[in-house]
């Protein structure tokens, strides 16, 4: 039988764990930090490694589900860099009460309001304006039924466009109902917010119809929703301009710096007055929890310089390519990681990978005061996640990163993956992940870098690839020990 001589496996485990707080608490080299210490008989060699043969290449997301998200993408958006998204979406509307019109009720007007404070592109969108219309719904939204990103709402319409006198709505000019809220966000520095709303006036037709719904279907949303099925919100192409993208929200709150609380919900406001009195009354529909909905998003790469170069994994690009929104995400290959463990035995004490933006393809934010260096608002994302993929093409959560993990907060620190402004980098720690890979726990199948919530993220960022000035980098501090056993008879 065979005998380990677990003591000496022990110590070198316990030095292995003293080099890595050597490395947290100061620069020092860990060649020579501490050796004072180890069983040295047992410790074969310590260093560090920069690894820079990483390859990766942009790959398209495909499909994406969308329903239910609350987060409602609008808008046109020509990317400079990444080409054309186009994004809409479609939405139930729901009876916060039984309404009761009285007697000869007429309409006076029918208004959608979609609150927001978030706009991705150009957010000034003056010169070229989006062009918004609306549709009636002829096909039901199902509640527990999923839609994904490629779906074709304009199908689900009669395609009548339902803007008053059969027009168009001009996004970010004449349809703000009232002036930017302002939102105290910050209190140490003050920094503030707004809350905007767009209000598109509807067709007298639509609110004619929802007053005309017998009170049979009022009784409950269920039977409500049989009449009414909502509404599908999208705009004309924009062949000009940059564009912007805007994220409607179905509800949103906000406190002033006077600790005043507003609210806005997505909703419709039907305006109506009864026979002879001019009182004008008011009825609501509203966009809440249980409202059912879908977002659809439409990429154009044909002008991009990557266009080529999507899926292909032939040749390496300089540079690679994260847009949500059903849009693009990096696959990388860390080679050789498998390969590491022979005749000794290997211990991480800390694994690093890091990520540079490119600086000129994208929009570097303060993200204090919410302003860019240029380039419009292409913001980057505030965080990504680098996933490692199994022998079935999906993709996981690594041991660095355990969303059941009694230490969540710890591992989440760990991996971090945000964005660092004063570096222009992200940074991901998979040192659990990488020594599994050595132990021949888990396959080195390569990773997939990828934005975190792609269906309600409008950010996107342009980053180095393996042939750009910096490339990507693994940075590895790494203990190498003996395994010493005895046979006895």
């Amino acid at each position: 039988m065979e005998i380990h001589e677990f003591s000496k496996k022990a110590w070198a485990i316990v030095a292995c764990m003293l080099l890595a707080g050597f490395w947290v608490s100061c620069n020092n080299d860990l060649g020579t930090v501490g050796l004072s210490v180890l069983p040295n008989k047992d410790i074969i060699y310590t260093g560090e490694n920069t690894d820079k043969n990483i390859t990766a290449y942009t790959q398209s997301t495909g499909s994406i589900e969308t329903d239910r998200e609350g987060l409602y993408f609008l808008g046109c958006l020509n990317d400079p860099y990444l080409g054309k998204t186009t994004a809409d979406f479609a939405l139930q509307f729901r009876l916060p009460y039984f309404p009761s019109f009285g007697t000869s009720p007429k309409v006076v007007s029918l208004t959608l309001r979609l609150p927001y404070h978030n706009v991705y592109g150009d957010t000034a969108s003056t010169v070229v304006p989006m062009k918004i219309r609306v549709y009636e719904l002829n096909q039901d939204l199902n509640y527990d039924a999923k839609y994904y990103s490629d779906i074709d709402l304009k199908s689900m319409t009669n395609g009548k466009n339902l803007i008053y006198n059969d027009g168009t709505a001009n996004y970010n000019t004449d349809y703000k109902s009232f002036s930017p809220i302002e939102r105290w966000d910050d209190r140490d520095t003050k920094q503030y917010k707004q809350i905007h709303e767009v209000a598109i006036r509807l067709s007298n037709d639509l609110g004619a119809k929802l007053i005309g719904i017998d009170s049979t279907h009022l009784l409950s949303n269920d039977s409500f929703l049989k009449i009414f099925k909502g509404l599908y919100i999208t705009v004309d192409d924009q062949n000009s301009g940059i564009g912007s993208l805007a994220a409607f929200q179905s509800s949103l709150s906000t406190t002033s710096s006077t600790d005043t609380t507003y609210s806005r919900t997505a909703q419709l406001v039907l305006a109506y007055q009864n026979g002879t009195d001019t009182t004008t009354y008011h009825s609501y529909y509203n966009v809440s929890g249980l409202s059912a909905s879908a977002n659809r998003y439409v990429h154009d790469y044909s002008q991009t310089r990557f266009v080529n170069k999507i899926n292909q994994e032939s040749v390496v690009d300089s540079f690679i390519y994260v847009q949500p929104m059903a849009g693009l995400r990096a696959k990388i290959y860390i080679p050789g990681l498998d390969k590491w463990k022979d005749s000794t035995n290997i211990v991480i004490n800390k694994a690093n990978v890091t990520f540079y933006v490119d600086p000129k393809k994208s929009s570097l934010p303060d993200l204090v005061h919410e302003k860019t260096n240029g380039l419009f608002n292409l913001n980057v994302p505030d965080s990504l996640f680098l996933l490692p993929i199994d022998r079935y093409g999906k993709t996981y959560y690594p041991r660095d990163l355990s969303h059941t993990s009694s230490d969540y907060t710890k591992n989440s620190m760990i991996y971090d993956g945000h964005f660092v402004d004063s570096t222009r980098t992200y940074t991901f720690g998979l040192t659990l992940h990488l020594q599994d890979i050595i132990d021949h726990k888990v396959e080195n199948l390569g990773f997939m870098l990828i934005a975190p919530s792609d269906a309600v993220e409008n950010k996107r960022v342009v980053l180095e690839g393996t042939n750009n000035i910096h490339g990507i980098k693994l940075d590895i501090v790494y203990t190498k020990y003996k395994s010493t056993t005895k046979t006895t008879q």
